[in-house]
This record gives C-alpha cells, sequence and structure tokens, in this order.
C-alpha cells in the first residue's frame, strides 16, 4: 500500500496525537513535524525520527520537503489560517482542525483558496466519527423516530480548559463547533436563526452560554455550553445528545463508556472512543478521521467533513457571540 506522506503543523495534545497517528496508521508516512515551542518541536521529531521544524517556520518545512503530500494543522484555535493557506498556496492537501477558523471571514479565505486549488480539504469535526453519533445520524435518516422534532446538546469543560483559550477567541467558538456541526449533520439541515444567552449583562460569555438553533427543516435544537464550575471527581467535562422525534426518541451519554478506576479521593472514567491505547497503538476516533482523510486524498471522493461544512459550523458559531452581544436573535437568512 502507497502511504501518504503527511507533515503536521501544530505539536500541542492534538498535533502530537496526529504525529503518532501518522506514523502509525498504514495508509500514512509522517514525513516532518513543525511548532512553536522549540523543545516540544525537536521531543516530537525525535521520538518519530523526522525532521522538525521550531518557531511556527511552516514554510521552510514546505520548502525542504517536497514530496510533502498532506499537512495536517492542528494549531491553536487562532492560528489556523496562516499555516493552512500556506499548505494550500504549496498544494497540499489540508486536513485542519476545529473550528475551521475563529470568524466567518477568515474561514471563507480557507474555503475559497482550497476549493481554487482543487485540493482535499477536510476539517476535523470527529463527532461525525464516534460510532454513537454515527449510529443516532444512521437512525435518524432511516426515519427510526420518525420525524424529528427538536434536539437538546451539551459540552460542559472546566475553567481550567477554557483559560488557554480565553481572551483569545470567541468563547462561543471554542469547542461548541463539535455540537454546532453534530447537529447540522443529523438534521441534514441549515441554522436560519440563534438566539443565544449568557447570565447579567455580559458582552460575552463568562463561563456558559446557552443558545436555541432554528433550522430550516422546522427543528429546534438548544445548546449548552459551559465552563464556569470547578473541576471535580468523575466526569467534569460532559457531553450529551437527545433527539425527539413524533415516534421515539434517541440518546447518546457518551460519559457511559463501561471503564471507571476508583481510588482514595478519585474517580476516572478514561475515554475508550476517542484516543485509547491499545497494545502501544492509538486507536479509536481519530485514527479512524485520519485514515478516511487519507482515503479521499487517494480516490478523490470529497471527504466526510468539507470545507463548506466547517464553515456553517464557524457561522452559526461566530452568530451566537453576535447574539450575545446584542441580546436578540441572529437571523442567518437576512
Amino acid at each position: 500500500m502507497r502511504r501518504l506522506k503527511v507533515a503536521v503543523v501544530g505539536v500541542g495534545r492534538m498535533g502530537q496525537l496526529y504525529a503518532r497517528i501518522a506514523a502509525e496508521l498504514p495508509q500514512t508516512e509522517l514525513v516532518a513535524v513543525c511548532g512553536q515551542r522549540e523543545a516540544r518541536v525537536h521531543a516530537l521529531a525525535r521520538v518519530h525520527q523526522v525532521p522538525g521544524y521550531a518557531g511556527g517556520a511552516y514554510r521552510q518545512m514546505l520548502a525542504e520537503h517536497p514530496d510533502v503530500e498532506a499537512v495536517v494543522v492542528a494549531t491553536s484555535e487562532w492560528l489556523h489560517v496562516d499555516p493552512a493557506l500556506a499548505a494550500i498556496a504549496a498544494g497540499k492537501h489540508l486536513l485542519l482542525e476545529k473550528p475551521m477558523a475563529t470568524s466567518v471571514s477568515d474561514a471563507q479565505r480557507i474555503l475559497s483558496a482550497a476549493e481554487a486549488a482543487g485540493i482535499t480539504f477536510m476539517v476535523c469535526h470527529q463527532l461525525r466519527f464516534d460510532p454513537r453519533y454515527a449510529a443516532a445520524k444512521e437512525a435518524v435518516d432511516r426515519g427510526e423516530i420518525g420525524a424529528l422534532l427538536h434536539a437538546y446538546a451539551r459540552r460542559n469543560s472546566t475553567p481550567q480548559a477554557a483559560a488557554r483559550v480565553h481572551g483569545r477567541i470567541p468563547l462561543t467558538c471554542w469547542i461548541s463547533p463539535h455540537e454546532i456541526d453534530l447537529l447540522l449533520w443529523i438534521t441534514g439541515s441549515r441554522v436560519t436563526h440563534v438566539a443565544a444567552h449568557t447570565r447579567g449583562e455580559a458582552r460575552e460569555p463568562v463561563d456558559y452560554f446557552l443558545a436555541t438553533l432554528r433550522f430550516a427543516s422546522g427543528v429546534t435544537a438548544v445548546f449548552e455550553q459551559s465552563w464556569g464550575a470547578p473541576p471535580l471527581g468523575g466526569r467534569p467535562r460532559q457531553a450529551q445528545l437527545d433527539l425527539r422525534g413524533t415516534r421515539g426518541v434517541i440518546e447518546v451519554a457518551p460519559g457511559e463508556q463501561g471503564l471507571g478506576i476508583y481510588t482514595q479521593g478519585s474517580a476516572v472514567h478514561p475515554s475508550l472512543i476517542e484516543s485509547p491505547i491499545v497494545q502501544g497503538r492509538v486507536f479509536g476516533i481519530f485514527p479512524a478521521l485520519v485514515a478516511h482523510f487519507a482515503d479521499c486524498v487517494a480516490t478523490g471522493r470529497p471527504p466526510l467533513v468539507g470545507g463548506r461544512e466547517g464553515l456553517a459550523a464557524v457561522a452559526v458559531a461566530e452568530a451566537s457571540a453576535r447574539s450575545i452581544e446584542a441580546g436578540q436573535e441572529i437571523n442567518l437568512e437576512a
């Protein structure tokens, strides 16, 4: 099997994960890594025995490795645009971490460049590769719960997790694109109106926001994102999906994975779906996502979540921020 030659830009948690996956998958070959932090770049490069480029020297990396066929951009959310555009300009296929960008204008710049270049472009909305959500989507499509009426989704985190991005991007564009994309995918419809709220008179969400999304299909969804509660034992990061139809209900409870590790004063529930290490290799959602991307490059078929889907999620996230600031519902059709 011919392996897709991949370079990874970004050496944080996600960049390290993508580098490991690219090195392990039979469909891909890791060629180089690049990031801002010199020590971390060189450590990752040593682990995988590939060249490392510190200081964000992705243009140098691309120039010195013309054999690179695809680039994974896994930088911080507010640093996606420049390396994504550089990869596209170099004619490389692009796998871009979510959110695609932190504004509609930047997301549109990336999409326009990718479409003009004719490259394979995929956004890492990984919940589409989670078998639980995928099964829910298929059940809705089969009509098992009748006509979908309304939905509820949440993704709650902690202040410590939010501190990394606070003040750098609208917090409506942080982890909410996970569920926004999921709801767009499951409903198969576009969002027409967004009404988002937080407490008090805050001009931006302080520690939570609630958004009501109205879809062209007539479905209404409520989405909750909170990062105000302190970290507690058990499951401080919580997600949930509830779909109500005319003939039934679908519930997805991602926290219930069948494994709990309890010690004195501690309760841990390791993820068995996202990217568990089994027998020394990464399994789960993310290897499936990268393998799908490599297959799309090889076959020319469109990815499950492309640039237009990524842009749609950013548009709803941005509209949520605008709704909070204006104190009114935003009409995306206007």
